[in-house]
């Protein structure tokens, strides 16, 4: 007998979201065996709405869930994905670092396990995938990133728990119930505001 497996695959871009639950019949296969499609309250599934929807997109963001849950639990117990700023914002320097920061983090946990690191940011922030596309090319531009290839090198099959934590790759484990470490800048300025007094 067959292993049943759904999985749940949101859509963001489409107005709604539109819900997609993909069912495959054996665990070892790529190929689901049916797809179901919810439209949002008050939309219906007409020719225009079924143009609109790209299945390659919906397999696609089905695979990565599908193909490493350790990875996606991992992004799941981050803390919740920095705002992108809007220019205008009082803090935009300090913010734009933080969604930068979270950006490459995500990008490098893909690599680590062979997942698309685009569609792994975008389904971290909950976004489309070209935004997703946008945001990483933001970062390689302000040095966040390195080229995929030099990236690639560094963190493909990389054990995700070292490039959570930030460490090289020849470093032991930390305990798996510590969270991944923070910035503290706060407390850097606070001991050098203390050391000026």
């Amino acid at each position: 007998m067959d292993n049943i497996e759904d999985v749940p695959v949101v859509l963001p871009e489409l107005r709604g979201p539109w819900s997609f639950t993909l069912r495959y019949g054996q665990t070892d296969s790529d190929r689901p065996t049916s797809i179901t499609v919810e439209a949002p309250e008050g939309q219906v599934i007409d020719a225009a709405a079924w143009r609109a929807i790209r299945i390659g997109r919906v397999l696609s963001k089905a695979r990565s869930r599908r193909i490493d849950p350790d990875a996606r639990l991992l992004t799941e117990h981050l803390s919740p994905p920095p705002a992108r700023p809007h220019v205008d914002a009082q803090d935009y320097p300090a913010r734009i670092d933080r969604h930068r920061e979270r950006v490459r983090l995500i990008y490098r946990i893909a690599l680590s396990r062979g997942i698309n690191p685009a569609e792994a940011v975008a389904e971290h922030f909950d976004s489309a995938v070209n935004t997703a596309e946008r945001w990483i090319a933001d970062a390689r531009r302000a040095g966040y990133l390195r080229s995929y290839r030099e990236e690639s090198a560094e963190y493909r099959d990389r054990d995700p728990l070292t490039v959570a934590h930030g460490l090289p790759a020849d470093s032991e484990l930390p305990d798996p119930d510590s969270p991944p470490p923070q910035r503290r800048l706060a407390s850097k300025r606070s001991r050098s505001s203390k050391e000026r007094t």
